[in-house]
């Protein structure tokens, strides 16, 4: 349009375009408004249902875990598995959406572009290693940090009989100690990632 100098068709998709933009920005701000209320939403559901299972889970399967552990759990946890619920599968979705459009748009251009990005392919196969990795990773700092948080419930709980028995210090070491390890955890988490 630019190039045969046709201003009122320059105009025209200038004006396309201005809405497009415009309309992209409220669909996008609205379905992110969406997107936050269900994810409260299954937020809430989900970690009721995993207090009234612990309340209602018989005792040879409750006492196997610590409080504090069992509280990050059903906090932390359930969170990382709304996010992958609510953002993690529809990314996937879209990545391979726009993935085969791109083959597609190759394909028509030049099929040899296509063939090259579908023999390039494979090596997103790798990606496998890496989350393996990451879930490994992700599962020892779940662990700590719920070491962690029992030694500070038990710290609080019991401060007077810590104070009266004169190991304040030796459970702070312990303390400082585990918030050590999950500082060099996350930061193995954060260089591999």
């Amino acid at each position: 349009i630019a190039v045969n100098t046709d201003t009122d068709g320059m105009y025209r998709s200038l004006a396309v375009v201005v809405v497009a933009i415009l309309l992209a920005f409220v669909l996008r701000t609205w379905s992110s408004w969406i997107n936050q209320r269900c994810k409260n939403r299954m937020l809430i559901a989900l970690q009721n249902d995993l207090v009234k299972r612990q309340l209602n889970a018989s005792w040879q399967v409750s006492h196997k875990r610590q409080l504090g552990d069992t509280q990050l759990r059903i906090f932390d946890d359930a969170v990382e598995i709304i996010n992958m619920l609510v953002t993690g599968i529809p990314q996937v979705v879209i990545t391979l959406i726009s993935l085969g459009a791109s083959v597609g748009l190759m394909w028509f251009m030049d099929a040899r572009l296509a063939i090259i990005i579908i023999c390039i392919s494979p090596l997103f196969l790798l990606s496998k290693f890496y989350f393996r990795r990451l879930r490994s990773l992700n599962l020892r700092l779940k662990t700590e940090q719920g070491i962690l948080s029992n030694i500070i419930q038990e710290n609080l709980k019991h401060r007077i009989l810590i104070r009266s028995m004169a190991i304040g210090e030796q459970r702070h070491v312990e303390l400082v100690d585990k918030q050590n390890d999950i500082f060099k955890i996350k930061n193995t988490l954060l260089t591999f990632s």
